[in-house]
Parts: structure tokens; C-alpha cells; sequence
């Protein structure tokens, strides 16, 4: 009978607990400049994710941006904007350039500021 409980807490802490290798994603927001870069959506998209560690790629979100999930193990965002950099600097019309801002992956909560009250 402790075998069989045993193997049922076993089995039951592997179902219930996520793999070890899961990771947090990280954002990267890539600003595009350039008359050319929306001819390099489809490109850019299709090189990006056949880069490991990259989860989603959203290059029409936001005009001018692309939106990069990754998990932050295997490059870094100047390393992404620079891949996408290597892409297009051949054929010029569009630069890619890591753009610090508030969008992150995966997020569904907001916090909103502290309120300071003024002394009087």
C-alpha cells in the first residue's frame, strides 16, 4: 500500500509543478526608423523566430516597433536589434535600435503610482 501512495504523490508532484527550465519571458521593444522597414516585417519576423530562446514575434502591434518575447537566456535585446540590423543595413531603408519602455510580456496587472500628499 506505501508504494502505491508513493507513486501517487510522485506522479502528482510531476503533474502539478511546472518543469524546471521555465522561464519569466522578457520583452524587448525595437524601434524601426527607416522608409523601408514595413517591406521587412515578414523577414524579420521569420529570422527572429528561428532564433532560440524567441517565444512570440509581433512586428505589426505598433507602427514602427517590433515586439519581442524571449527568454533573456540566449541574447540579449541590443543582440536582437542588432540581428535585425545585420538583415536589412545590406539592402539599407531601415534601422532597428532597442527602445527602453513600459511594455513587457506577458503582463495583465497594472500598478498604479504611490499618491504623495503635499506637507503643509
Amino acid at each position: 500500500m506505501t508504494h502505491v501512495a508513493l507513486k501517487a504523490c510522485v506522479l502528482s508532484v510531476c503533474v502539478v509543478l511546472p518543469p524546471f527550465d521555465t522561464v519569466a519571458l522578457e520583452r524587448a521593444t525595437i524601434a524601426l526608423s527607416g522608409p523601408d522597414c514595413s517591406l521587412w516585417h515578414q523577414a524579420m519576423t521569420e529570422a527572429l523566430e528561428k532564433h532560440e530562446g524567441i517565444a512570440r514575434v509581433e512586428a505589426d502591434a505598433i507602427p514602427n516597433h517590433v515586439l519581442i518575447d524571449h527568454d533573456g537566456r540566449h541574447s540579449t535585446d541590443e543582440e536582437l536589434a542588432a540581428l535585425l540590423n545585420r538583415l536589412t543595413v545590406a539592402h539599407g531603408g531601415c534601422r532597428a535600435a532597442v527602445m527602453k519602455s513600459c511594455i513587457t510580456a506577458g503582463s495583465s496587472t497594472f500598478s498604479a503610482p504611490a499618491r504623495h500628499e503635499s506637507l503643509q
